[in-house]
Order: structure tokens, then sequence, then C-alpha cells
């Protein structure tokens, strides 16, 4: 009786380690996509939910094929962006949709400026016309905030350079992108 018991809390915790892998994202990996991760290996890793090849209309589609994951109930969960065309090309970029996808430290799609700061070092802050981009250090982690969220005397200054403590604690996350080249 003693040996079932422990067979069943070891099959109990790999288990559950397994369920925390598939949606953690961790150096070199978004859940099971990692980067060795081919095109044609995306269906074997996520077999119950499904893969759809984004149709791109402009000439730029014979060169960037993106793909999405939907899980099994319908929920966009990633976008994926291969470094080629070809089935073989690996996934070089992924754009986390989920909230499911989390940092061991809890980031994720629905978390705030605050939570980034907290438990994260800025290697640097870029503007575009629309949004901020915020690369975090040591984790190939990006992660937009849309200008509106800044004080007003920084959304219309398209010279002026963002620091870190200009940024409202409550501003939300608008894209979170893993980088797995």
């Amino acid at each position: 009786m003693k040996k079932v018991l422990i067979i069943l809390s070891l099959i109990l915790v790999i288990s559950c380690q397994s369920g925390k892998k598939e949606y953690t994202i961790r150096p070199n990996a978004v859940g099971l996509i990692t980067d060795t991760t081919k095109v044609e290996q995306l269906r074997d890793l996520y077999p119950q939910d499904s893969i759809h090849q984004l149709s791109l209309n402009n000439q730029l589609a014979s060169i960037n094929k993106k793909y999405e994951l939907y899980s099994k109930e319908g929920d966009k969960m990633l976008v994926l962006e291969p470094n080629g065309t070809a089935d073989t090309s690996k996934i070089a970029q992924v754009e986390v949709i989920s909230p499911k996808f989390k940092t061991k430290k809890g980031l994720n799609v629905n978390s705030t400026y605050k939570q980034v700061y907290e438990n994260y070092k800025i290697a640097s802050i870029n503007r575009t016309m629309v949004n901020i981009i915020i690369n975090l250090k040591n984790e190939d982690i990006y992660l937009a905030i849309d200008n509106k969220h800044l004080p007003e005397n920084l959304q219309y200054d398209d010279k002026a350079v963002v620091k870190p403590t200009q940024i409202p604690d409550d501003a939300p996350l608008k894209y979170f992108w893993v980088n797995l080249n």
C-alpha cells in the first residue's frame, strides 16, 4: 500500500510539473516551443490545439509566414513567426496572446508595468509612433505599452526619451513578445 501511494504521488508531481511547463515562459522557450522547435513539430507539441497559418495578402507573404496557435476551446494563444518559410524553419519569435503563458515571476499579457519593473531589469525603452517598446535585460522579452498611457507631456512628443520612472504603474501591456533566436 505504501509503494502504491509513493508511485501515485510521483505521478501527480510529474503531471503537475509538465502542465506548468506547457504554459511557462522561460529562457529560450514559450511553453513547449523552444529555440530548436521547427514549424513541422508544432502539431506534435500541441495535439489537442489547432495551428493555423496566417494568410498574408501582400508581397511579404512569401518571405514572412506566421502561425497562430488556438486552444481546443478556440481561444488564440500564440502567434509564431519562423525564421524562414519552409516547414523545417525554426520558430524565431513568439507573440504571447493568452494569459495562460507566464514567466516564473508571473509576468503575462494581463500584467501591468508595475509588475514589470518590480521583477525585472529594463535593458532599454524605445519609442514608436504609438507605443513604447520595453526590452527586458537577459530575458529576450519585449513588451509594448500604448503611448496613451504615458503622462500627457510624453504622449505627443516623439523626441522625448521615456525613462522607466515615467511610466505609470497601472499601464497595461499591449503586446508581449519572446525572441527565441
